[in-house]
């Protein structure tokens, strides 16, 4: 008696029906196949494609298993299934699926890797840590497996574990531009000051087609009063891009705090060239206000002041910016709301109490 076509014939049908865009004949053809041999991987692995093509990826990963199941760990279909897993949100299985493929090849650094960015997505830091520090086992050189490391550490405030990664990752792979100038970050938000110009020299000396260690660098001699070496970087970062924003808009505010008032037009101009590249940016908008309000040009100066702490409502210096103008305005109520804002927002008090009892 006549039995139906076999599964080669059937799968051929699928496919052509697949080819087609003929996905519901297909889909009933497939799953014809997969009833009738239910042991045909080939068959499994189609009915998963079609599951994929019309979105139906957790589906497909139940094929998958179906496959696993039937041949054992596979490295191509792990890596299917664990990419619709993480697509699918499904951390945790797809972290499984990796696992598996660890065992199957235990030297691809880039396997521990992704199941740390897995772990990120799930908030787990502690594990993601692990994850990533396994894979500089297999690949010591990676320089964004350090900065990742080292950027943990700081977000999790463990500045121990942070000064010791950047240690590790300097004396592996000291010659990265980027590097070091995340270790020169670092180190100026712990206030090792010394370290951090060093490595920010260092960063700008391996790679002089980028202003980021320049930039630091300025910040750096910005905080540390040294205003003549921050002009000095900020003119070299210049040279490198003359229209970055940041370059220009910290170059002005520069001038402003080193109290160059003959200069403080030319620092107007660099303000304005930072806000046309970023008009809405809080800091370049606070930057131009104070410039000023530094000339007694107060009236021009409100509707920048006014819009940066409106974008920033939680930072002291633009409210401190702010309370200083309404009170050269003479609208003294509103100054004094400012300053008692921007001491509950940490503002500086030395500065900002001796204007309030006044």
């Amino acid at each position: 008696p006549y039995t139906g076509p076999n599964r080669e014939m059937l799968r051929y049908i699928g496919e052509l029906q697949f080819d087609l865009e003929e996905y519901e004949e297909a889909l009933k053809t497939f799953k014809r196949l997969t009833d009738l041999y239910p042991d045909d991987r080939d068959g499994w692995f189609n009915l998963a494609s079609l599951y994929v093509r019309t979105g139906e990826q957790m589906k497909a990963v139940d094929c998958y298993d179906r496959i696993l199941a039937l041949s054992g760990p596979d490295l191509d279909i792990l890596v299917r299934q664990a990419t619709l897993l993480s697509l699918s949100g499904e951390d945790e299985r797809a972290i499984e699926a990796y696992k598996k493929m660890v065992r199957l090849r235990p030297d691809d650094p880039r396997l521990p890797f992704t199941i740390g960015t897995l772990y990120l997505d799930m908030g787990d830091s502690t594990r993601a840590d692990s994850a990533f520090a396994a894979s500089l086992m297999l690949q010591p050189g990676d320089t964004r497996v350090w900065a990742l490391r080292i950027r943990l550490a700081a977000l999790q405030a463990d500045t121990v574990k942070a000064l010791d990664l950047i240690n590790l990752a300097l004396d592996r792979v000291g010659d990265d531009s980027s590097l070091l100038s995340l270790a020169g970050a670092l180190y100026m938000q712990y206030k090792l000051y010394p370290q951090a110009e060093r490595v920010l020299l260092q960063a700008a000396d391996r790679d002089t087609s980028t202003a980021e260690p320049l930039i630091n660098l300025g910040y750096l001699y910005h905080e540390l009063h040294r205003w003549e070496e921050a002009e000095r970087v900020y003119r070299r970062a210049m040279e490198i891009d003359p229209d970055d924003p940041q370059v220009l808009n910290n170059f002005a505010y520069m001038i402003a705090e080193a109290g160059w008032t003959e200069r403080y037009e030319e620092a107007l101009e660099y303000s304005e060239g930072a806000l046309e590249a970023e008009p809405e940016n809080a800091s370049y908008l606070d930057t131009r206000g104070w410039l000023l309000y530094l000339l007694h040009r107060y009236p021009e100066a409100r509707e920048p002041l006014e819009k940066a702490a409106l974008l920033e409502p939680g930072n002291p210096v633009l409210l401190d910016h702010l309370g200083d103008l309404y009170r050269a305005l003479g609208e003294e109520e509103r100054a004094r709301t400012m300053w008692t804002r921007a001491l509950e927002q940490g503002g500086d008090e030395e500065s900002i109490l001796p204007k309030l009892d006044r």
